[in-house]
């Protein structure tokens, strides 16, 4: 069985785009010679550095939008089945998006063969359908 569970996204854009603009900030100071000063270039040489570390840091993180995705429990049908109490057999079911058509006939209810196959199964396997 599995239950589906949300993953949030992952986006590190605005973060980027600020340091980017940071560097480009700090290029056109040092564009406009005011890093000209004694220890100016060293100064300017280790910020851009700090900047170039972020960026590389915050480009190795994933890019992935938010979803939602199956995630198997370990857990057969049968098992949650006969666990379960009336309830959630209902939610169960619910959770399957099971329709179940029958129709009166002259011997008694029909179940088509796939349904019937299928419900020999769960009670060959220890469910009740």
């Amino acid at each position: 069985m599995t239950v589906r569970r949300f993953v949030p996204g992952e986006d590190h854009t605005e973060q980027l785009n600020h340091v980017t603009q940071a560097m480009k900030d700090l290029r056109e100071e040092k564009r406009r010679n005011l890093f000209d000063y004694p220890g100016g270039d060293d100064e300017y040489s280790e910020a851009l550095e700090v900047l170039v570390d972020e960026r590389r840091r915050l480009a190795a993180f994933p890019q992935r939008p938010s979803a939602w995705v199956e995630v198997e429990t370990g857990q057969t049908f049968a098992d949650a089945w006969t666990q379960a109490d009336q309830e959630h057999r209902r939610q169960l079911l619910l959770g399957l998006k099971a329709r179940l058509y029958m129709t009166p006939t002259l011997e008694g209810w029909y179940l088509p063969a796939e349904l019937e196959a299928r419900v020999g199964q769960l009670e060959h396997a220890g469910g009740s359908a």
